[in-house]
């Protein structure tokens, strides 16, 4: 849950390369810079890792049932645990319509700082031997649906944490696929947003209220219904001069739909 005290000058690269804290920006909204972070040290967290998965491609993905038994069958008592071989062949949970076979893919996102990291998430079949292209449409297919998992699942929790759907989550994430699969670095992605000082982002906050409040369920970031804040004598507008759309670099990969290259596993 983002807090008035987060918000940093946005103006400063010294800030924009933290790994937390909250900036306003002209055309991204609020960005909360731990949600737009893609690398995390467990393999199941992150852009960056479930982008590594797809690359990595891992082996033929089968029903743990099809593998033979490492350990004496005693036919009377386990042989029914595992599945004929002509089943095998033909299941279609972990094969594709044109019988290619695919890999398994884990995203999770969670509350890591809390007892059992409750979270969200899930686990999928992949098709190999998918271009470059598609694999990018995949994972953030999966992406979105386990981040619109995790922030409804928060929002069970909004009475206590008020961080389900908050106004800069989406969008965060969104920017940190992008970079979390190669497509920009990081300081670029942020300035593409044109970020502003403390001081227009506070003004936006006092105004408008705390981003947690301020609900949003779009990939598309909401912006402030006035940016012009009174320095000194002056009044200053840090976004007067800007374009206010989001970054187009943003939108160029559209989610695959599930069932031709990837399924979410039983």
């Amino acid at each position: 849950m983002s807090k008035r005290s987060d918000i940093l000058d946005g103006t400063e690269t010294k800030n924009l390369v933290k790994k937390y804290g909250l900036i306003y920006t002209c055309r991204g909204g609020w960005i909360d810079l731990g949600h737009l972070n893609p690398s995390n040290p467990r393999i199941e967290i992150g852009a960056e890792n479930l982008w590594r998965q797809l690359i990595s491609e891992g082996s033929a993905l089968t029903d743990p049932r099809c593998e033979a038994p490492k350990y004496t069958v005693v036919a009377h008592r386990v042989a029914h645990h595992f599945l004929k071989p002509e089943v095998c062949k033909t299941d279609s949970r972990y094969k594709f319509d044109d019988g290619k076979t695919g890999f398994e893919v884990r995203h999770r996102q969670d509350h890591a700082g809390y007892p059992l990291k409750p979270g969200r998430e899930g686990r999928y079949v992949v098709k190999h031997d998918l271009s470059l292209e598609q694999k990018k449409q995949v994972a953030l297919a999966i992406f979105m649906e386990v981040s619109l998992r995790f922030e409804s699942f928060q929002k069970l929790l909004s009475p206590v944490t008020d961080s389900g759907y908050s106004q800069e989550d989406l969008v965060s994430n969104l920017i940190g696929f992008y970079i979390g699969i190669g497509e920009i670095e990081k300081l670029a992605a942020l300035r593409l947003c044109h970020p502003t000082s403390d001081k227009t982002a506070y003004k936006v906050w006092d105004s408008e209220g705390a981003v947690g409040k301020n609900k949003n369920s779009e990939w598309q970031p909401k912006h402030a219904r006035a940016t012009e804040r009174v320095d000194t004598t002056q009044c200053r507008d840090e976004c007067a001069l800007v374009n206010k759309q989001f970054p187009a670099e943003f939108t160029t990969i559209k989610p695959a739909p599930k069932g031709v290259w990837f399924r979410e596993l039983p």
